[in-house]
């Protein structure tokens, strides 16, 4: 025999109940604006919170504590990794390959010759580039053919990828000149991203 007391184990009145709040529809369209515009989960909420304090610097210690108009972190968070999913797809395996070739050649087609190539080595990946930026600093500065230094740099991602920076030094400091993106540090994968590299800098 099942008997209702319809007695709640946490206080009804008091402001502590807002957090438990379901996100409105209407915060929830505003993160996802946020989001397509380049915002990270964090900036997103943090342009939320400033939004508000705006329109509502009276109530504001009030509506803040409500999770329908303010969530917590962790619920941005979510809703921005199932965004991300939507838009980007998988973030390992033959999708991400795919994808990544798409997205390769929608950049090399929205500017003037080819800047970026896409290569495999067995199961690895590069991406090496040389935008126009770069390909002016190239035209511009003689000592891009006369010396480069080399950049490293590991764990930028959760799939660890290895980004190397290809800089010229000058009075102003290191003018970056190219870039390789891979997914290992294999030597055999290194050599023909730099190959593909060459092959997309201008000829001096």
């Amino acid at each position: 025999m099942i008997t209702l007391r319809h007695s709640h184990n946490h206080a009804r009145h008091s402001a502590a109940v807002l957090k438990h709040r379901d996100m409105s529809d209407n915060t929830r369209q505003k993160l996802i604006e946020l989001f397509h515009s380049g915002h990270s989960p964090s900036s997103a909420l943090h342009c939320i919170k400033t939004e508000l304090m705006i329109s509502s610097p009276d109530d504001y210690h009030i509506l803040s504590a409500d999770s329908s108009i303010v969530p917590s972190n962790a619920v941005v968070s979510h809703l921005y990794r199932a965004e991300f999913s939507k838009e980007y797809g998988a973030l390992s395996g033959d999708k991400l390959i795919d994808d990544l070739k798409t997205f390769v050649d929608r950049f090399n087609g929205s500017v003037e010759g080819e800047c970026c190539k896409f290569g495999q080595v067995e199961d690895n990946y590069f991406v090496s580039v040389c935008t126009p930026l770069k390909a002016r600093i190239h035209d511009l500065v003689p000592q891009t053919c006369e010396i480069m230094l080399v950049d490293a740099s590991g764990g930028m991602d959760r799939q660890k990828h290895r980004v190397y920076m290809f800089v010229t030094p000058t009075v102003a400091g290191g003018l970056p000149v190219g870039a390789i993106v891979a997914n290992c540090e294999r030597q055999n994968v290194f050599a023909e991203a730099l190959t593909a590299l060459i092959g997309i800098m201008p000829e001096r």
